[in-house]
């Protein structure tokens, strides 16, 4: 007896499940495995299954780590904001990470992507101030210096905290200098400098 299509839609999905969750876990993906990752995702739909959030994005990753960043990365950025599983939005923050990184996207995709980032509610301290000063630097390379400020009194309450106070405190230097306010910077540069040997243990993730 022939199985009902919505039933071959859970065995799709469930086999899409498993290949996902074997790649999330490996350094080098195995393309084949990304191959049928895709196909059992979009063999689901075709049988009935309307695409969930967390479906779209395994499907976009899946396209990413296969190198088509052009076709996956439009479909990441809006689902930041979607119903997702933690790992998954991890793995979406971590590759979107990388594209930026690589200069993979158009400045505007940039902006966009940084301020998703920073109105998450729950972002690491590790890539709130990757995001931050990222904008930043965008901001400065295109000689736009009122840009650059607004990033740091909209988003720099995020490095506020006294663990990470030194960071704010840098880009408040750097934005300064832009400025060509010298005086207000050379300050905020030299508490930097002093508080760096207090910084956190753990702050390798931060120096990047």
């Amino acid at each position: 007896r022939a199985l009902e299509p919505d039933t071959k839609a859970g065995l799709h999905e469930r086999l899409a499940d498993l290949l996902y969750r074997s790649e999330l876990r490996r350094r080098e993906h195995s393309a084949s495995n990304l191959e049928l990752l895709v196909e059992n995702l979009k063999a689901a739909e075709t049988l009935g299954r309307h695409p969930s959030p967390e479906g779209v994005a395994r499907s976009a990753l899946a396209e990413l780590w296969l190198g088509r960043a052009d076709e996956a990365i439009p479909h990441l950025i809006p689902l930041l904001s979607a119903e997702l599983s933690p790992e998954t939005r991890d793995a979406i923050v971590a590759a979107l990470v990388d594209a930026v990184q690589e200069r993979t996207l158009a400045p505007d995709e940039v902006r966009s992507l940084l301020n998703e980032l920073l109105e998450m509610p729950q972002l690491g301290a590790a890539v709130a101030w990757w995001a931050i000063h990222t904008a930043v630097d965008r901001a400065l390379e295109q000689g736009d210096t009122a840009a650059a400020r607004d990033v740091v009194e909209n988003f720099g309450d995020a490095l506020s905290s006294s663990d990470l106070e030194g960071y704010r405190r840098h880009l408040d230097a750097v934005v300064a200098f832009a400025e060509r306010r010298v005086d207000d910077a050379y300050p905020g540069a030299w508490r930097v400098e002093s508080w760096i040997p207090h910084r956190p243990r753990d702050a390798e993730a931060l120096d990047r």
